[in-house]
This record gives structure tokens, C-alpha cells and sequence, in this order.
């Protein structure tokens, strides 16, 4: 074709196969990493806030990068088109049949409009960026997180299982020695120490059962002796992976014991630095917590047996998992590769360079 007619000049019909198309599918594997604040045990969207243009006054603003924008480009297009994603988010026939994960819907308000995002509070990971971390725990007792409103519109809550944290290097920084002085902190790192509390003291049923730190420097490696410490990552046997995603970046779930010391860890700590360093100093009071409950609760034989194996070996670098890039894998070391730097320190060290 040598000319392209204007979008808005196409039938009706055509325009709307284009738009539903546009509209990502939701798969049984997908999985969304949505920034968020919490307000009275409630997840609530941020802000769009999409950089139109270099942002120069504000250098360390974070624009939203959220999964449920996805389809944003579709929500602002024009009226129509918002009306084609708000009935793809209201879809009943969701993947999986009986057995599907049931969605929910996050709703962002501006300039007077309602945006409605679809997400899966059971299998998604929400990485809270809280405007005052200490509000979340205002109760004595570990909140439940829930999303408000599911997909049909009712009061039915859709409680957050997974929730994670955007790591920052500063957090081994002038870290308390006591973990009840760490958790009073109105910061990241004191909402952290809340959760690994809660954990040790099994008073979160309800609260999120698993937790990660997002950190997009880490690097990490396969272990063929503990190969189920990768979740969902890609093997030779495995091609089809698991992958959280958010607006522009995709992460894969590794525990500690995968990720790979950086050599700048003394000037910026990774966060496999950081955890072990929280595993090193509070591991005993975490298990001292543990102990405690277990001999409240002395008179139930079952329940001090569970409790005891559950905790036996309770570690902050079994509770705490990363999110990492999957660009970061680093190669194990092999004879080769061993003999081929030994070959290189020879030459440089014969011209004098070492």
C-alpha cells in the first residue's frame, strides 16, 4: 500500500478487531509485579504519572512501572478504546477453567476518569512503596492486605499473598543491633523487619506469605546441586518459564543461596549482602520468638510439634527471596575458562602488566 488511511477513518468494525488484538491475553503463567501504596490494610494503585518527556526537575522521580499499565496506552487512547479494555478486564472466561486464579480490579482515578486495572492478588507480587511504612502495622496484630473491589464489582476482598520490596543498597547502613528497635523504623527496611516478626511468630495467617526484594544489580547463578532453589527458571529441559513482569522489565524469583556476591559489595551491598547480614544478627532473636510461642502454647502436643519443625531452622535467607534479572545469570566457573585466565595473568605478568 503507498498511502495509509488516518486510524479514526477505518470502519467501526475493523478498528475494534485492531483494539481487542491490542488487549495482552492473560495466561496461566503470566505473572504482574504492580507498585502500590496501602492505606487501612487497602492495596491502592499509584499514580500513572507517564514521563511524557525527560522529567529534569525531578531526576529521582520513580514513574509508575506497574504490569496493570499495560493496557494504559489503550485507556487514554480515546473513548472507545477504553470501552474495549474495560470489557476485556470484565471478561468471564478466564484461563484455567474451574481451577482459574480469580482476578480483581484496581481502580485508578484522574482527571475524572476510572481506570480499571486487572490483576491476581494470589499469584501476582506487589511491591509497596508506602508514603509513611509505619501506617501499615498502626494494629497490634500483622494486617491483612486486601484489594477492595474483585472483577464483578462486589465487596468480595481479594487478599494479597506475595508483596515485595524495591532494595536499596543505604539499608546496610547504620542497621540496629536489635530487631525490635529495626521494626520501629518508619522506613522499607523496618516494614521488612515486620513481616520477618510476623513470620517467626505465625501470627499472619492472613498477612502475605511470601516476600522478596527487588533488585535489578543482582546477580545470581545456576546451582545443578539445588536446582529447585531457581523457581521457574528456564532450564535445557525446560523452555517455558515463568517470568514476573512489570511495565518494562522482566525478573526472575532466586533464593539467596543462588544469588552471586558483587565485587563492590563493601561501597554498594547487594541484597544478598544485606539479607545475610539481617540472617547474621537477628536469626537468633527470630528463633527466640519461635521458642517463646512454642512454650505458650505447650498444651497443644500437635501444635508444638508442627511449630518446632517449622522453625527448627527458621533463617531470614529461607524467608526472603529475590527478584532478579534474568540478564544477570553468571556462568559457573569451569576447567576451561580457569585455565584460560591462568593463561592470561601468565602474559600479563611476562609484559609486565601485573
Amino acid at each position: 500500500m503507498s498511502t495509509f488511511h488516518p486510524f479514526t477513518n477505518l470502519p467501526v468494525e475493523l478498528r475494534l478487531q485492531i483494539r481487542n488484538a491490542a488487549c495482552l491475553p492473560s495466561t496461566s503463567r503470566g505473572r504482574g509485579i504492580h507498585y502500590v501504596n496501602v492505606r487501612d490494610d487497602q492495596v491502592m494503585p499509584l499514580s500513572c504519572n507517564w514521563p511524557l518527556k525527560p522529567d529534569l526537575e525531578r531526576p529521582n522521580h520513580q514513574p509508575n512501572r506497574s504490569a496493570y499499565l499495560t493496557d494504559g496506552g489503550l485507556w487514554r487512547a480515546c473513548k472507545e478504546s477504553r470501552e474495549v479494555v474495560r470489557k476485556h478486564s470484565r471478561s468471564k472466561n478466564w484461563p484455567g477453567g474451574e481451577d482459574a486464579v480469580r482476578p480483581a480490579i484496581l481502580t485508578i482515578r484522574e482527571d475524572e476518569e476510572r481506570w480499571h486495572m486487572m490483576v491476581y492478588s494470589s499469584r501476582d507480587i506487589f511491591a509497596i512503596r508506602a508514603d509513611n511504612w509505619r501506617s501499615i502495622y498502626e494494629k497490634s496484630y500483622s494486617p491483612r492486605l486486601y484489594i477492595p473491589n474483585n472483577v464483578s464489582g462486589t465487596n468480595v476482598r481479594r487478599f494479597v499473598k506475595n508483596v515485595a520490596i524495591e532494595y536499596d543498597h543505604k539499608w546496610s547502613l547504620n542497621l540496629p543491633s536489635s530487631l525490635y528497635t529495626l521494626r520501629e523504623e518508619n522506613s522499607a527496611r523496618g516494614y521488612l523487619a515486620r513481616l520477618l516478626i510476623d513470620r517467626a511468630s505465625t501470627r499472619s495467617k492472613g498477612a502475605p506469605e511470601n516476600i522478596w526484594l527487588i533488585d535489578k544489580k543482582a546477580l545470581w547463578m545456576r546451582n545443578p546441586k539445588y536446582e529447585e532453589g531457581v523457581h521457574q527458571v528456564s532450564t535445557p529441559k525446560q523452555n517455558i518459564a515463568t517470568v514476573y513482569r512489570d511495565f518494562d522489565a522482566e525478573y526472575i524469583d532466586v533464593s539467596c543461596g543462588h544469588a552471586v556476591p558483587r565485587k563492590d559489595n563493601k561501597v554498594h551491598p547487594s541484597s544478598l549482602a544485606f539479607v545475610t547480614k539481617l540472617g547474621t544478627r537477628f536469626n537468633s532473636q527470630l528463633f527466640g520468638i519461635a521458642q517463646h510461642l512454642t512454650s505458650l502454647n505447650r498444651r497443644s502436643s500437635d501444635y508444638e510439634i508442627s511449630f518446632r519443625i517449622t522453625y527448627q531452622h527458621f533463617a531470614v535467607t529461607h524467608a526472603v527471596r529475590l527478584l532478579v534479572s534474568p540478564d544477570n545469570e553468571v556462568k559457573p566457573c569451569t576447567k576451561g575458562c580457569k585455565t584460560k585466565c591462568k593463561d592470561i595473568v601468565r602474559t600479563k605478568a611476562s609484559d609486565g602488566e601485573v
